[in-house]
């Protein structure tokens, strides 16, 4: 069986639809970095998952500001940092004087 003209072009326009829907996709998927908020103080990019979900767990009761369902579901699994995607904070940007993620949880 050989392809006929009309086949090709079939090919090509469903290919292509495919690829702008993959770039399409890719596009605006740049996470946000952590915002420099008092809360913030003191996280670096080696700070802990826990120190993030303290106030962001969307399924723990205590959370300030829990995920958006929109969020990716990435964060569920434990070896992920959230400062894998999220840039943390300069040290000089945060304001000083605030309570530190890791005394939040004891208070």
């Amino acid at each position: 069986m050989q392809l006929k003209k009309t086949d090709w072009i079939f090919v090509l326009v469903a290919g292509s639809v495919v690829g702008l829907l993959v770039v399409l996709s890719l596009m605006s998927r740049e996470a946000k970095p952590v915002s420099a908020i008092p809360q913030h103080v003191g996280l670096t990019a080696e700070s802990a998952r826990t120190d993030c979900m303290t106030c962001h767990d969307p399924q723990g009761e205590g959370a300030m500001a829990p995920l958006p369902s929109t969020h990716p579901q990435v964060w569920k699994k434990e070896e992920v940092k959230c400062t894998m995607c999220h840039t943390a904070p300069a040290a000089a940007t945060a304001s000083h004087g605030a309570i530190p993620p890791q005394e939040m949880q004891t208070q």
